[in-house]
């Protein structure tokens, strides 16, 4: 084999590359937001005494998990234009993103409310605290601590998840490799700086995380 590598077209493209992580950190930012309150939401329903309530999540967490993300993203895409809906391909991966970490989430802080005792809640009742106080203090918050390293895995993924988003027409970082490594024809140069970019973000994410859940949740290292 007397391939020789030859990076030059990528470093003269590298604005393509910045551009595409922006919007690719961007994505997993925002459906991260947005599934993080579907998670909370869908954990407080799995735990309700309503049973169509806990149905209803466990209905919803079952199909998001057990389809794939590429068909939520057409459905999201696709299906909210057939009604009428002109959602931009930008939201529209915002949207399905956000869903698919939500079924996710909501297990996940699901697992971290039911860790909360009981006797916690009632003592909190007994100092006072008002029913929304108890959920923010004592259930929601340490509920949060226990579960924010698999909370912080699931934004790796959604950063990872988010190369779908090129399928239809956001330009990502993978929609940015498509397009240069088909214009330059260095393919493989072009994807190893695409996955050295996303290594780089993950890493970023799990060490800012790390940051977050010292500062955040600090009884937890006392």
């Amino acid at each position: 084999m007397n391939y020789v590598f030859h990076f030059q077209s990528i470093w003269n493209n590298t604005g393509l590359f910045l551009s595409g992580t922006l919007v690719t950190l961007q994505l997993a930012v925002l459906a991260m937001l947005f599934g993080t309150v579907l998670g909370i939401l869908g954990a407080v329903a799995r735990n309700s005494h309503w049973r169509i309530a806990r149905g209803f999540s466990a209905a919803a967490v079952e199909v998001i998990r057990n389809t794939p993300l590429l068909v939520q993203l057409y459905l999201w895409y696709f299906g909210l234009g057939v009604l009428g809906v002109d959602v931009p391909p930008y939201w529209s991966v915002v949207i399905a993103l956000g869903v698919n970490n939500g079924g996710y989430l909501t297990e996940i802080i699901r697992a971290g409310i039911e860790a909360i005792k009981i006797q916690q809640i009632k003592a909190g009742v007994s100092l006072g605290m008002s029913g929304f106080q108890v959920f923010r203090y004592i259930i929601i918050m340490p509920a949060l601590g226990i579960v924010f390293p698999a909370v912080s895995n699931q934004f790796v993924i959604s950063i990872l998840m988010s190369a779908l988003a090129m399928i239809i027409g956001v330009k990502d970082l993978t929609y940015q490799a498509v397009y240069l490594q088909a214009h330059t024809f260095r393919s493989i140069e072009t994807y190893i700086v695409v996955i050295v970019l996303y290594i780089i973000l993950s890493k970023a994410i799990v060490l800012f995380s790390e940051f977050l859940d010292r500062r955040l949740f600090k009884y937890k290292y006392i």
